[in-house]
């Protein structure tokens, strides 16, 4: 699949170009409000910049686009790519607000082009074991999943002063949507739709004026409970994931010395299952979804869905934690 590239704002755009020539696809143009990133990147990867994102589009070379922008210009870049026929992939957050996001889901809704939200979390094999055996009732019934999402970021000021990701109004949010909302995309994959909201978001380091850390406790339709954290403020640590059931316990650390453990009363006790080393990339599933191999990694509506939990966060946050029910 030949593809354009839509904004080098955000850093995974690097990680997109790789997948795509790692899994045997093309890139055939990238457009960049900066003229000297686009350059750059053009001469690295041997492609042509476009300085005008009217040109990238209507070349008749482009079969799909990822989304790299800054969040807030996501609905726009959404809308003259469908406009031209282009298939998306798109970078999360899908949106800055859930108006936003009602408008994209229209967009997309009414629009030939497939679209896919890009949530690498579900491509994990570890990931994808723990919804196995969550689905296998291995652990019994779940009544608690506790997940962690956190890198270094106001530490170790890994942002510019004039960086967009810490831009109120280009971003959403600080640390805790940047990087919540992979957490909300994989607690409701795992555990399905959420009700009940009450959350705390804070600027842990002053690094920032924009919120670095931040806590989510959300009850799911289930009735069971999860506890989401995330931001900028992890100098070392594992971001694990735990599921607590009836009958037994999972644990999963981006640690490789830790792995993926199970306690499972019904499997006898302690298991360390293996855990698949391959790995399909998010391009190359993308692909397969266009192509009608498979379904979308994550839709739309599950776009949506991750940044609803994460308004409903703030919004809660803001008013002395208070519950918040969902939807919005």
């Amino acid at each position: 699949m030949k593809f354009g590239i839509i904004s080098l704002a955000h850093m995974h755009a690097y990680n997109y170009a790789s997948q795509i020539l790692e899994s045997s696809n093309q890139i055939v143009g990238v457009w960049d409000d900066d003229k000297e990133r686009g350059d750059s990147f053009s001469k690295k990867y041997n492609v042509r910049y476009y300085d005008k994102l009217e040109d990238l589009l209507s070349s008749t070379e482009v079969e799909a686009v990822i989304i790299t922008s800054p969040t807030s210009e996501h609905y726009q870049h959404i809308k003259v790519a469908l406009e031209h026929n282009k298939h998306i992939l798109c970078e999360k957050p899908m949106c800055t607000n859930v108006a936003e996001g009602k408008k994209i889901i229209e967009l997309v809704n009414s629009s030939a082009p497939k679209f896919m939200m890009s949530f690498p979390s579900r491509l994990d094999p570890g990931n994808m074991l723990i919804k196995k055996l969550i689905s296998q009732g291995v652990i019994g019934d779940i009544l608690e999943l506790k997940v962690r999402v956190a890198h270094s970021a106001a530490i170790d000021g890994w942002f510019e002063r004039n960086s967009w990701f810490i831009d109120l109004t280009k971003a959403g949010g600080g640390g805790f949507f940047d990087l919540g909302v992979h957490g909300a995309d994989l607690m409701r994959w795992l555990m399905g739709e959420v009700e009940k909201v009450h959350g705390l978001v804070i600027n842990l380091t002053k690094r920032y004026e924009i919120d670095d850390h931040g806590v989510s406790i959300v009850k799911f339709s289930s009735g069971a409970l999860g506890v989401l954290e995330a931001g900028w403020t992890q100098s070392y640590g594992y971001n694990p994931i735990e599921v607590y059931g009836s009958s037994g316990f999972i644990f999963k650390s981006s640690s490789p010395e830790l792995g993926l453990k199970v306690y499972s009363k019904k499997l006898g006790g302690w298991i360390v299952p293996d855990i698949p080393r391959e790995r399909e990339n998010v391009v190359q599933r993308f692909v397969n979804f266009v192509n009608g191999k498979t379904e979308a990694l994550a839709s739309v509506e599950d776009g949506y869905k991750a940044t609803e939990i994460i308004q409903a966060t703030y919004i809660s946050s803001n008013f002395d934690s208070r519950t918040v029910s969902l939807p919005l």
